[in-house]
């Protein structure tokens, strides 16, 4: 008998995390919808054989082209997180929306009567760290943004649990890949070595750990079928390297090592995270993710397209 297709719900479906969930979604044979703002100017990313529902944050759950679409959903996995307000980070009334946002995501998820719902958390969340992160470090939030990650967490799996809907919240250390933002670090490299260009850097010396938003998609899926309610797993490699390898890798598969001139020309931003790592042992543990991508082919794939 044909193992039952999975229907898959994802809000900010045109984030590269979103993207690269949809991917993993197809290549398992399952079925997924895509909710993206109406205004989205990366519609065109999302596969013509996707279902596609233009749906504003905060009316998710009043949303009836989504109940005729995702009624009875196995998953509903809430990306979406509005930056559309001055000085995101900091901006605590901002934020506030974005709590709503989360439990009106819930609602909606309700309604459809989806078997699960996940949502992913951040490492702002736990403040800076000189340790690895795992599911039981405990929550320092230092900005605004870090502080509604919490509250979101706190009040949407008091209102998920209240009405028997299984809630995840794995957290995301730092992802790249495919049609991440054009401004982070691996993202400003790759464009410089394709140009063969230059940029300023601070000085590299930061232990960092970087995940493939392929293997990020694998383990939020993970997660939401095999993990344990509320358990804020760390999404990451497992391996913290220092920055300056990463660089050095990406500059030597460009054959572009005059991108390291630019190491040291900028001075650290006050505050920066100088460690951010993942202690994976429990997430692979309770339900078997590895990371599958090394940085070597990430970077390659990177600079291929």
């Amino acid at each position: 008998m044909e193992k039952a297709k999975e229907k898959i719900v994802i809000t900010g479906a045109t984030s590269f995390i979103g993207l690269a969930l949809i991917r993993q979604i197809k290549n398992e044979g399952n079925g997924a919808i895509a909710v993206i703002r109406p205004s989205s100017s990366r519609k065109s990313l999302i596969n013509k054989d996707v279902t596609l529902i233009e749906c504003p944050l905060g009316e998710l759950a009043g949303s009836r082209e989504l109940a005729d679409a995702a009624r009875g959903c196995d998953i509903f996995i809430h990306l979406g997180w509005s930056a559309d307000f001055e000085n995101a980070r900091y901006n605590p009334e901002g934020q506030k929306q974005n709590i709503a946002y989360e439990l009106d995501a819930v609602e909606a998820a309700l309604r459809l009567g989806a078997k699960r719902f996940l949502a992913p958390g951040s490492q702002a969340e736990v403040g800076v760290v000189d340790v690895p992160i795992n599911e039981f470090t405990k929550e320092n939030p230092l900005n605004a943004y870090a502080e509604a990650k919490c509250e979101a967490r706190r009040l949407a799996y008091e209102k998920a649990s209240y009405e028997a809907l299984p809630f995840y919240w794995p957290r995301i250390l730092s992802g790249y890949g495919p049609h991440d933002r054009e401004k982070t670090l691996i993202s400003s490299c790759i464009r410089a070595v394709k140009e063969k260009a230059l940029i300023d850097m601070s000085g590299c010396e930061q232990i960092w750990d970087y995940v493939h938003v392929y293997d990020l998609a694998a383990a939020l899926l993970s997660v939401a079928r095999s993990g344990k309610e509320n358990t804020p797993y760390p999404i990451a490699s497992g391996e913290g390297h220092v920055m300056k390898e990463y660089i050095e890798t990406i500059a030597r598969l460009g054959d572009h090592p005059a991108l390291l001139e630019g190491i040291g020309k900028r001075p650290y931003a006050a505050k920066e995270p100088m460690y951010l790592v993942g202690d994976i042992s429990g997430l692979n543990k309770d339900t078997g993710y590895k990371p599958a991508v090394t940085f070597e082919d990430g970077i390659k794939e990177l600079l291929s397209l």
